[in-house]
Formats: C-alpha cells, sequence, structure tokens
C-alpha cells in the first residue's frame, strides 16, 4: 500500500503539474481528438479562467496558474489544451499540454479505470506560499509552495499531495506567460494523529464546492 501511494503521489504531480523544465521550443503541436465540444469554446472562455497578465507581480501571477489545476484536470482533451496554452508561450505551451495529457493517460493505468474522464477526477490545488526567486528583465522565476487534493471515485482513491512548484514567466508585450514549469514532492507536514481518512467520495463531494480565486483578476 506505501508503494501504490508513493506511485500516485508522483504520477499526480506529474499529471496536474507536467514536470517540464525550462523552456521547451521548437515542438511541433500534435493532433488533438475530435471530441464532440463545442466549436465556440475557444481561446475566449479558456481566457477568462486567468488573470489579467497586464500586472508588474510575477508573483501573483505564478500563484493564480497553480491554483488553476482542478481547471485543467476537469476539461476534456481539446478544451484542456486551449485553457493550457492561453497562458503560456507558444513554444512551451504545446509542449506542456502534451505531457499532462500523457501523464493523466498513466493515472488511469496505475488505477486499472477504463474510461477515465473528467467527470471521475476531481482535484484542487491551494497554494499556500510563494517567493520570487529571481527577475532579470522580462524574464522572472517563481516557487510556488502548494498542497493538492485529488479524488478518483471509482477507483476509491482520494490522496493530498505537497509540492514545491517552480514557474518560468516571459513578460511577452506586457503580459506573462508560462515558460517553464517544474515540480518536487514537499516539503510535506504530517497529518494530526487523530485526523480521519476521508472517502474518496466525500473528499470528491468537498471539492466540488468550487476552488476558492485568489482575487486577481
Amino acid at each position: 500500500m506505501r508503494a501504490l501511494v508513493a506511485v500516485f503521489a508522483a504520477l499526480v504531480v506529474l499529471a496536474i503539474g507536467a514536470t517540464v523544465v525550462g523552456r521547451l521550443s521548437n515542438r511541433a503541436d500534435t493532433d488533438v481528438t475530435g471530441e464532440a465540444e463545442s466549436a465556440g469554446r475557444g481561446r475566449s472562455e479558456s481566457a477568462q479562467q486567468v488573470p489579467t497578465r497586464k500586472v508588474d507581480d510575477p508573483v501573483a501571477f505564478a500563484r493564480h496558474v497553480v491554483a488553476l489545476t482542478g481547471e485543467v484536470v476537469g476539461r476534456g482533451p481539446i478544451s484542456r489544451r486551449e485553457l493550457i496554452e492561453s497562458f503560456t508561450t507558444p513554444e512551451f505551451g504545446p509542449a506542456l499540454a502534451d505531457t499532462t495529457a500523457a501523464q493523466l493517460s498513466e493515472l488511469q493505468l496505475e488505477f486499472g479505470v477504463a474510461g477515465l474522464g473528467p467527470a471521475d477526477l476531481r482535484a484542487v490545488e491551494v497554494p499556500v506560499t510563494a517567493r520570487l526567486v529571481e527577475r532579470v528583465g522580462d524574464r522572472a522565476r517563481v516557487e510556488v509552495w502548494s498542497v493538492v487534493s485529488v479524488a478518483v471515485e471509482r477507483s476509491g482513491g482520494a490522496r493530498q499531495v505537497w509540492r514545491t512548484v517552480g514557474v518560468d514567466l516571459d513578460l511577452v508585450e506586457g503580459e506573462w506567460l508560462v515558460d517553464g514549469w517544474d515540480s518536487t514532492l514537499g516539503p510535506t507536514p504530517a497529518l494530526a494523529p487523530e485526523a480521519p481518512i476521508s472517502s474518496a467520495g466525500d473528499v470528491a463531494d468537498a471539492l466540488a464546492w468550487g476552488a476558492v480565486r485568489s482575487g486577481l483578476n
């Protein structure tokens, strides 16, 4: 059981954070499956989910983007890619979208749940603290410490994952865009000795209440 938890935690970090380090350029976009999603969704809907980037605050933007984890995980393949590419550079966005999709597929295999879709997987990531590591001209590096809650109802699994996300940002025409993303597990606080472990259904019910927005708009 301990091994399964460790594997799950590693997969979650990859699946909802897509551990990709640094600038990824010259990467061809791949074809996405033609699912029956509304053509009217497009980039305009995705853009509504991210904050105004014309602010001189890379820390606030990085914190808000990390908090979009649940939104990214809960979308279908097409609208997930649109959302990711709405807050990333043209060079990095397709790579991050591809990696996220691949790791979500690995998560499905790990739990042995056939046909795992957005309706089966609920996730919320809450940034706890954040810091500016470096800013040089139009480039910035921010670290965000956060906790992720994930429930896969049909597998009976629910987990928490504490991680530190490193976000590389580019200031492009006055807007911050994500140009690199990496994550590491921890630091992880211990549960209180008397803390009860809830079922996946109970966790999923709480996750369905809706994420608390950062207030950046």
